[in-house]
């Protein structure tokens, strides 16, 4: 039988959340977004396909970023961190603190930080020997995606993490 591409995963992310879903990977200082699927609601956050973002400012940027040491991380921002937003974070010292903390719940937060009104939660896949080799993301408008949000947004993100990372081999 043969394996599914990961925008199929994608596109059952998108479909059970029925918000925009990206997978990304690390390049260098930044994250890159492989692909995208605009979620069906009239408001929505559109995909960015093929844009570079500092991976900082991202849900799926600091889903990668924690799976680094903490001195890997402070070699790919020798210059500090750039405000994207007033709710970037602001230094390279709250960055690892907030890695941290994503590392320890398995997933990471954007609300606001790259995009004002924009918020996304993030979930590293994994390869067969449990690197991380990318991250899978669930983008809304900050109207529909809070806090209180996100652990319903958990079980459709880890599944499609689960299928890309079975696809890998």
């Amino acid at each position: 039988m043969p394996k599914a591409e990961p925008r199929s995963h994608l596109e059952a992310l998108r479909d059970a959340t029925r918000e925009t879903a990206n997978l990304l990977v690390l390049d260098g200082p930044d994250a890159f977004f492989l692909d995208g699927l605009e979620g069906p609601r009239t408001l929505r956050v559109a995909p960015r396909t093929g844009d570079h973002l500092a991976a900082y400012g991202a849900a799926g940027g600091k889903a990668l970023l924690a799976e680094l040491p903490p001195e890997a991380v402070r070699m790919r921002y020798p210059q500090g961190l750039g405000r994207l937003t007033d709710h970037t974070l602001p230094d390279v010292d709250a960055l690892l603190a907030d890695l941290a903390v994503c590392r320890a719940r398995g997933y990471a937060l954007n609300f606001d930080e790259s995009v004002t009104e924009v918020h996304a939660v993030g979930v590293p896949v994994r390869d067969s020997a449990g690197l991380c080799v990318a991250a899978i993301t669930v983008s809304a408008p900050g109207t529909r995606l809070g806090h209180a949000d996100v652990e319903g947004l958990l079980p459709p993100l880890r599944k499609a993490a689960s299928g890309i990372a079975a696809d890998l081999g």
